[in-house]
Protein backbone atom coordinates (compact mmCIF):
# COMPACT_ATOMS: atom_id res chain seq x y z
CA UNK A 1 0.00 0.00 0.00
CA UNK A 2 3.11 2.00 0.90
CA UNK A 3 4.71 1.49 -2.57
CA UNK A 4 1.13 2.16 -4.26
CA UNK A 5 1.08 5.52 -2.43
CA UNK A 6 4.29 6.21 -3.51
CA UNK A 7 4.27 5.53 -7.08
CA UNK A 8 0.82 7.46 -7.42
CA UNK A 9 3.08 10.34 -5.99
CA UNK A 10 5.59 9.83 -8.33
CA UNK A 11 2.78 10.06 -11.56
CA UNK A 12 1.03 12.45 -10.55
CA UNK A 13 4.58 14.67 -9.98
CA UNK A 14 5.50 13.82 -13.69
CA UNK A 15 1.98 14.51 -14.83
CA UNK A 16 1.93 17.91 -13.33
CA UNK A 17 5.47 18.72 -14.33
CA UNK A 18 4.72 17.49 -18.05
CA UNK A 19 1.41 19.50 -17.47
CA UNK A 20 3.76 22.76 -16.83
CA UNK A 21 6.06 22.15 -19.50
CA UNK A 22 4.01 21.64 -21.69
CA UNK A 23 1.97 25.08 -21.11
CA UNK A 24 5.02 26.68 -20.41
CA UNK A 25 5.50 25.86 -24.56
CA UNK A 26 2.16 26.84 -25.48
CA UNK A 27 2.66 30.42 -23.47
CA UNK A 28 5.83 30.77 -25.73
CA UNK A 29 3.89 30.33 -29.10
CA UNK A 30 1.13 32.55 -28.15
CA UNK A 31 3.44 35.14 -26.89
CA UNK A 32 5.65 34.53 -29.83
CA UNK A 33 9.00 34.72 -27.34
CA UNK A 34 11.36 37.76 -28.04
CA UNK A 35 10.80 39.84 -31.24
CA UNK A 36 13.36 40.51 -33.53
CA UNK A 37 16.15 43.08 -33.49
CA UNK A 38 15.15 46.03 -35.23
CA UNK A 39 17.58 47.27 -37.53
CA UNK A 40 19.48 50.70 -36.96
CA UNK A 41 18.17 54.07 -37.36
CA UNK A 42 21.10 54.36 -39.78
CA UNK A 43 19.95 51.86 -42.64
CA UNK A 44 17.27 54.38 -43.28
CA UNK A 45 19.21 57.40 -43.40
CA UNK A 46 22.92 57.97 -41.46
CA UNK A 47 23.98 60.41 -39.21
CA UNK A 48 25.53 63.56 -40.98
CA UNK A 49 25.07 66.12 -37.79
CA UNK A 50 28.79 66.50 -38.05
CA UNK A 51 28.71 68.60 -41.25
CA UNK A 52 25.55 70.34 -39.83
CA UNK A 53 27.18 71.35 -36.50
CA UNK A 54 30.76 71.52 -36.84
CA UNK A 55 31.96 74.72 -38.76
CA UNK A 56 30.41 76.74 -36.11
CA UNK A 57 30.73 80.61 -37.34
CA UNK A 58 34.27 81.13 -35.71
CA UNK A 59 35.29 78.06 -37.56
CA UNK A 60 34.15 80.01 -41.09
CA UNK A 61 35.69 83.16 -40.50
CA UNK A 62 39.14 81.67 -42.07
CA UNK A 63 39.67 79.91 -45.36
CA UNK A 64 38.17 76.29 -44.92
CA UNK A 65 37.68 74.99 -48.64
CA UNK A 66 38.15 71.35 -48.08
CA UNK A 67 35.28 71.12 -45.39
CA UNK A 68 32.96 73.45 -47.18
CA UNK A 69 33.38 71.14 -50.14
CA UNK A 70 32.88 68.29 -48.67
CA UNK A 71 30.25 69.35 -46.12
CA UNK A 72 28.09 71.25 -49.21
CA UNK A 73 28.52 67.26 -51.17
CA UNK A 74 27.29 65.11 -48.13
CA UNK A 75 24.39 67.38 -47.22
CA UNK A 76 22.79 68.06 -50.39
CA UNK A 77 22.71 64.40 -51.94
CA UNK A 78 21.71 63.35 -48.13
CA UNK A 79 19.05 66.16 -48.47
CA UNK A 80 17.85 65.14 -51.22
CA UNK A 81 17.43 61.40 -50.53
CA UNK A 82 15.59 62.35 -47.29
CA UNK A 83 13.59 65.02 -48.31
CA UNK A 84 11.82 62.52 -50.94
CA UNK A 85 11.73 60.47 -48.52
CA UNK A 86 11.02 61.68 -45.36
CA UNK A 87 7.56 59.95 -44.18
CA UNK A 88 8.72 56.63 -44.83
CA UNK A 89 12.29 57.55 -42.88
CA UNK A 90 10.47 59.43 -39.89
CA UNK A 91 7.99 56.49 -39.72
CA UNK A 92 10.61 53.84 -39.15
CA UNK A 93 12.60 55.97 -36.53
CA UNK A 94 9.35 56.69 -35.00
CA UNK A 95 8.75 53.28 -34.64
CA UNK A 96 12.44 52.50 -32.75
CA UNK A 97 10.86 54.18 -29.76
CA UNK A 98 7.63 52.22 -29.99
CA UNK A 99 5.76 49.51 -27.58
CA UNK A 100 5.33 45.88 -29.90
CA UNK A 101 2.59 43.51 -30.11
CA UNK A 102 2.92 39.66 -31.51
CA UNK A 103 -0.56 38.78 -33.29
CA UNK A 104 -0.49 34.84 -32.88
CA UNK A 105 -3.43 34.42 -35.44
CA UNK A 106 -1.06 36.01 -38.21
CA UNK A 107 1.77 35.45 -36.58
CA UNK A 108 3.47 38.74 -37.01
CA UNK A 109 5.01 41.33 -34.72
CA UNK A 110 3.17 44.51 -34.80
CA UNK A 111 3.91 48.43 -34.12
CA UNK A 112 0.96 50.59 -34.16
CA UNK A 113 1.09 54.02 -33.75
CA UNK A 114 0.32 57.79 -35.08
CA UNK A 115 3.44 59.99 -36.43
CA UNK A 116 3.64 63.82 -37.80
CA UNK A 117 6.22 64.76 -40.37
CA UNK A 118 6.07 68.50 -39.78
CA UNK A 119 4.29 69.83 -42.63
CA UNK A 120 3.40 66.59 -44.71
CA UNK A 121 0.86 66.06 -41.67
CA UNK A 122 -0.07 63.30 -39.52
CA UNK A 123 0.26 59.28 -40.54
CA UNK A 124 -0.84 56.12 -38.86
CA UNK A 125 2.01 53.57 -39.56
CA UNK A 126 1.86 50.11 -39.28
CA UNK A 127 4.74 48.40 -38.99
CA UNK A 128 5.07 44.53 -39.42
CA UNK A 129 7.57 41.72 -38.53
CA UNK A 130 7.31 38.25 -39.72
CA UNK A 131 10.26 35.48 -38.66
CA UNK A 132 11.03 33.17 -41.35
CA UNK A 133 13.53 30.96 -40.67
CA UNK A 134 16.84 32.86 -40.35
CA UNK A 135 14.88 35.81 -41.57
CA UNK A 136 12.87 38.65 -40.70
CA UNK A 137 10.69 39.97 -43.19
CA UNK A 138 10.08 44.24 -42.63
CA UNK A 139 6.56 45.75 -43.80
CA UNK A 140 5.69 49.46 -43.51
CA UNK A 141 2.42 50.37 -44.06
CA UNK A 142 1.14 53.85 -43.58
CA UNK A 143 -1.83 55.77 -44.30
CA UNK A 144 -3.37 59.24 -44.07
CA UNK A 145 -6.88 59.73 -43.55
CA UNK A 146 -8.91 60.48 -46.13
CA UNK A 147 -6.63 60.12 -48.74
CA UNK A 148 -4.54 56.84 -48.54
CA UNK A 149 -5.19 53.69 -46.40
CA UNK A 150 -2.20 50.94 -45.62
CA UNK A 151 0.26 51.80 -48.27
CA UNK A 152 3.58 49.83 -48.20
CA UNK A 153 5.78 52.62 -48.35
CA UNK A 154 8.73 50.06 -47.56
CA UNK A 155 9.87 47.03 -46.75
CA UNK A 156 12.89 44.95 -46.19
CA UNK A 157 14.58 41.77 -44.83
CA UNK A 158 17.11 41.17 -42.28
CA UNK A 159 19.35 38.80 -40.67
CA UNK A 160 17.52 37.68 -37.12
CA UNK A 161 20.70 38.46 -35.69
CA UNK A 162 20.81 41.79 -36.38
CA UNK A 163 23.49 42.63 -38.66
CA UNK A 164 22.78 42.32 -42.10
CA UNK A 165 19.44 43.53 -44.01
CA UNK A 166 18.18 45.67 -46.91
CA UNK A 167 15.02 48.18 -47.68
CA UNK A 168 13.32 49.06 -50.04
CA UNK A 169 11.65 52.66 -50.23
CA UNK A 170 8.79 53.16 -52.79
CA UNK A 171 8.60 57.26 -53.78
CA UNK A 172 4.66 58.33 -52.60
CA UNK A 173 1.28 56.68 -53.04
CA UNK A 174 0.56 58.54 -56.37
CA UNK A 175 3.97 56.66 -57.43
CA UNK A 176 3.81 53.41 -55.86
CA UNK A 177 7.67 53.10 -57.85
CA UNK A 178 11.13 51.94 -56.25
CA UNK A 179 12.77 55.10 -55.50
CA UNK A 180 15.61 53.95 -53.04
CA UNK A 181 17.54 50.44 -51.90
CA UNK A 182 19.56 50.41 -49.19
CA UNK A 183 21.65 47.19 -48.10
CA UNK A 184 23.44 47.94 -44.58
CA UNK A 185 25.35 45.82 -42.08
CA UNK A 186 26.60 46.30 -38.84
CA UNK A 187 28.54 44.10 -36.36
CA UNK A 188 29.06 45.18 -32.50
CA UNK A 189 32.41 42.96 -32.02
CA UNK A 190 33.96 44.94 -35.20
CA UNK A 191 32.89 48.14 -33.82
CA UNK A 192 31.81 48.82 -37.29
CA UNK A 193 28.67 49.47 -39.34
CA UNK A 194 27.53 50.52 -42.85
CA UNK A 195 25.11 50.90 -45.43
CA UNK A 196 24.65 51.83 -48.95
CA UNK A 197 21.96 54.27 -50.23
CA UNK A 198 20.84 53.67 -54.22
CA UNK A 199 18.67 55.45 -56.02
CA UNK A 200 16.46 53.27 -57.67
CA UNK A 201 14.04 56.19 -59.68
CA UNK A 202 14.38 56.39 -63.13
CA UNK A 203 16.32 59.41 -64.80
CA UNK A 204 19.71 61.10 -64.79
CA UNK A 205 20.38 59.95 -60.79
CA UNK A 206 19.51 56.52 -61.24
CA UNK A 207 21.94 54.32 -59.81
CA UNK A 208 23.39 57.50 -57.73
CA UNK A 209 24.66 56.32 -54.12
CA UNK A 210 25.44 57.40 -50.68
CA UNK A 211 27.69 54.76 -49.03
CA UNK A 212 28.49 55.70 -45.34
CA UNK A 213 31.10 53.60 -42.90
CA UNK A 214 31.46 54.06 -39.34
CA UNK A 215 33.49 52.55 -36.96
CA UNK A 216 35.52 52.70 -33.62
CA UNK A 217 38.57 53.26 -34.64
CA UNK A 218 41.22 54.79 -37.28
CA UNK A 219 42.38 58.12 -37.86
CA UNK A 220 39.36 58.57 -39.46
CA UNK A 221 35.97 56.80 -37.81
CA UNK A 222 33.63 58.02 -40.43
CA UNK A 223 33.12 57.77 -43.98
CA UNK A 224 30.94 58.64 -47.50
CA UNK A 225 31.25 57.58 -50.50
CA UNK A 226 29.14 59.42 -53.32
CA UNK A 227 28.90 58.44 -56.26
CA UNK A 228 27.25 60.83 -59.03
CA UNK A 229 25.71 59.16 -62.01
CA UNK A 230 24.39 62.44 -63.48
CA UNK A 231 27.65 64.37 -62.88
CA UNK A 232 29.72 61.07 -63.84
CA UNK A 233 31.79 62.35 -60.48
CA UNK A 234 32.63 60.11 -57.32
CA UNK A 235 33.36 62.14 -54.10
CA UNK A 236 34.93 60.16 -50.79
CA UNK A 237 35.46 62.34 -47.68
CA UNK A 238 36.96 60.82 -44.41
CA UNK A 239 36.48 62.39 -41.01
CA UNK A 240 36.96 61.93 -37.47
CA UNK A 241 33.58 62.33 -35.73
CA UNK A 242 35.47 63.56 -32.02
CA UNK A 243 38.30 65.13 -33.52
CA UNK A 244 36.67 67.09 -35.99
CA UNK A 245 39.50 66.83 -39.05
CA UNK A 246 38.96 65.23 -42.49
CA UNK A 247 39.74 64.67 -46.01
CA UNK A 248 37.93 65.17 -49.37
CA UNK A 249 38.56 63.69 -52.82
CA UNK A 250 36.60 64.18 -56.01
CA UNK A 251 38.76 64.86 -59.53
CA UNK A 252 35.94 66.82 -61.16
CA UNK A 253 36.49 69.54 -58.46
CA UNK A 254 39.82 68.96 -57.35
CA UNK A 255 41.20 67.86 -61.18
CA UNK A 256 43.49 65.39 -59.15
CA UNK A 257 43.02 61.59 -57.94
CA UNK A 258 44.71 63.08 -54.34
CA UNK A 259 43.10 63.72 -50.84
CA UNK A 260 42.60 67.82 -49.96
CA UNK A 261 42.67 67.95 -45.96
CA UNK A 262 41.21 70.08 -42.99
CA UNK A 263 42.05 69.99 -39.26
CA UNK A 264 40.44 70.01 -35.95
CA UNK A 265 39.72 73.49 -36.38
CA UNK A 266 38.20 73.08 -40.11
CA UNK A 267 41.16 74.89 -41.48
CA UNK A 268 42.54 73.78 -44.93
CA UNK A 269 46.21 71.83 -44.29
CA UNK A 270 48.51 69.20 -46.21
CA UNK A 271 47.26 65.86 -46.05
Amino acid sequence: MYMNFKRFNLFTVLLAGLFLFTACNEDNEMDGGDPPTMPPSSSMSPDFNYFEEGGDESGRVNVVNNWVYAATNVTVYSAILGSALIVPVTAYKVALTQDVSFDADLGLWIWAYDVNVGAHGEYSVKLTAEIQGPDVIWTGSISKAGIFEDFVWFEGTSAINGESGSWTLYESFANPTPWLSTEWEKSEVEGKANATFTVEKEGDSLNSSISYTATTSGDFNRSVVIVDTKADNTITVDWHSVDKNGRVKSAAHFQDDAFHCWDSQLQDVDC
